[in-house]
């Protein structure tokens, strides 16, 4: 690429330099402008646009130390190029001029064609530094480009996150003589975790908590999906008038925890429908027989605590949903005492880790809940997730943390 032509600034207090300069500088091509004293060359360069100046070292009034001096500390964000005219040539000399910010030195007297090469050079020095302000702009432009997405995109996972979180049940509630209380804490803005629980009719209430493969929006997107399926209103629907139902809809049946979860993995089976598959818990209480049936997908084991103070785990794994087309599902049945609680939760408790990597683990799990099992159920669930932060060392989880506490009262 040719360089650019540059005005140049001759400073010079002798006449026959001055115009010996001019002459040669205009004879290749250069917008010359040219002074007598360093003081108007100050008051030219705040007024035009120049970048390469040619000043003499010994000047009346200001000389060209002084001048290079004045220009490096007002030169703002343009550089100027500035090239010392001297009779000097000690090694001292030249050092002066260096630190007094002086680009480079010709000393005189000298050739004509040491002076074109030098400006030559000079003109280089500009181009390139024309290129890295023109790259540092382009890059500045981008950068606040990407704060301004990046602001609106925080702006949308913010609301996305709300909207998430309307969705789950709102503080503690109580259906049938007993009551629930939730934990939700996810580690991004939205979460892959999801739990509800609604009254199937007088006697038998459904619960359930569910944990997306990963997180982040990807499995916050399903989760919600999955919390419009598994819902009263679906429910409602399907009892309204069945036969007045789209026969492209799934029947699910909210009162057998092994045919919703069998349904539910012939719906989002990974392959078929494009989605991540998911662990969960299902479970119907029936507070006629004071007995729960629940099914494990995959998930983490509940733990039961007994009023008289035992924990024990109930569940042994099973088949994540959406991953094995011919999965099938277990049942799991017993019956709870008044005073008993149960806690369902997101791998996310278990599979903390401190900063020894160790686990937090499932026996330390029973043990938390024993510790606190005889606090109101919002102040265990608040102690479990304050002695979880205290293992990692942080407030903020690698995963997302869900807890559902269920306590059976008396009649």
């Amino acid at each position: 690429m040719p360089i650019e032509k540059k005005r140049i600034l001759i400073v010079d207090d002798d006449d026959d330099m001055r115009e010996l300069l001019e002459r040669r500088l205009k004879r290749w091509k250069h917008d010359v402008v040219a002074t007598d004293n360093g003081l108007k060359a100050l008051e030219i360069l705040k007024t035009e646009d120049i970048q390469f100046v040619i000043t003499d070292w010994m000047m009346p009034e200001m000389n060209g130390l002084e001048l290079c001096k004045a220009v490096r500390a007002d030169a703002g964000n343009r550089y100027i190029y500035i090239m010392l005219l001297t009779g000097k040539a000690e090694r001292h000399d030249l050092v002066e001029g260096i630190e007094a910010g002086a680009d480079d030195f010709i000393v005189k007297p000298f050739k004509t064609e040491e002076l074109q090469v030098r400006i030559r050079a000079g003109l280089r020095v500009l181009e390139f530094e024309r290129q890295k302000e023109q790259a540092l702009q382009e890059l500045r432009a981008k950068h606040q480009a990407l704060e301004e997405a990046n602001s609106t995109i925080h702006a949308h996972l913010e609301a996305a996150g709300r909207l998430q979180e309307s969705m789950l049940p709102s503080d503690h509630r109580t259906f049938n003589d007993f009551l629930f209380e939730s934990l939700f804490v996810p580690c991004e803005y939205v979460a892959g975790d999801m739990f509800n629980y609604f009254a199937l009719d007088d006697f038998r209430t459904a619960f359930y908590l569910l944990d997306v493969a990963g997180h982040g929006v990807p499995a916050a997107m399903q989760s919600v999906t999955l919390s419009k399926v598994i819902n009263p209103s679906t429910l409602a629907d399907q009892m309204a008038d069945p036969g007045n139902l789209d026969p492209k809809l799934p029947i699910l049946d909210f009162f057998d925890p092994v045919a919703m979860v069998t349904k539910l993995n012939q719906m989002f089976l990974g392959p078929i429908s494009g989605t991540q598959y998911f662990t969960m818990f299902y479970g119907v209480i029936d507070t006629r027989t004071r007995r729960i049936c629940l099914t494990q997908a995959g998930h983490p084991p509940v733990v039961w605590l007994r009023q008289n103070g035992e924990a024990s785990l109930i569940g042994d794994g099973g088949y994540p949903v959406g991953l094995l087309r011919k999965a099938t599902y277990d049942l799991i049945e017993f019956t709870y005492q008044p005073g008993d609680r149960l806690f369902l939760y997101s791998d996310a408790l278990t599979d903390a880790r401190n900063a020894s990597r160790e686990s937090f683990g499932q026996t330390r799990l029973l043990d938390v809940f024993k510790r606190y099992g005889d606090l109101p159920l919002r102040e265990a669930l608040a102690s479990v997730q304050q002695t979880l932060i205290d293992w990692v060392g942080c407030d903020q989880l690698d995963d997302d943390l869900s807890i559902l506490g269920l306590q059976f009262r008396d009649p």
